[in-house]
């Protein structure tokens, strides 16, 4: 009897982990051709002696793409030459983190090798 219920958890278990493997590369999928159309920005914390500052980071409530924006910005979630004229909204960092869906892209990621869609795909992974 306690046998079936250990078949049961690992079919189980099997369903889910392809239930995820699934989900990410359907993330990966939208994320990649989304034109990330509203984007709100996580505000960033200053850092004291005790801990360190958290950069600001951008997130597209459609798809929940995220980048960092410290250094020389972002990558994806820009509205270019036009940013100075369109202004992204500011909201605290828990607000723009219920958009985020999988990981943060950091600054160093997305600038070091100024992604390219392909590119993007491998690091979203």
């Amino acid at each position: 009897m306690e046998m079936n219920y250990i078949r049961e958890m690992i079919k189980k278990e099997e369903v889910l982990n392809k239930a995820k493997e699934d989900y990410q590369t359907a993330r990966i999928k939208a994320q990649t051709l989304c034109d990330h159309p509203k984007i709100v920005e996580g505000e960033s914390v200053s850092g004291d002696a005790v801990s360190s500052s958290e950069p600001p980071f951008r997130v597209c409530t459609k798809c929940g793409y995220t980048e960092e924006g410290w250094g020389c910005g972002y990558s994806f979630l820009t509205k270019g030459y036009e940013e100075d004229r369109i202004t992204i909204p500011a909201v605290d960092r828990k607000t723009a983190y219920e958009f985020v869906r999988g990981r943060v892209i950091s600054n160093d990621e997305h600038i070091q090798v100024k992604l390219g869609r392909k590119e993007l795909e491998e690091i979203l992974k």
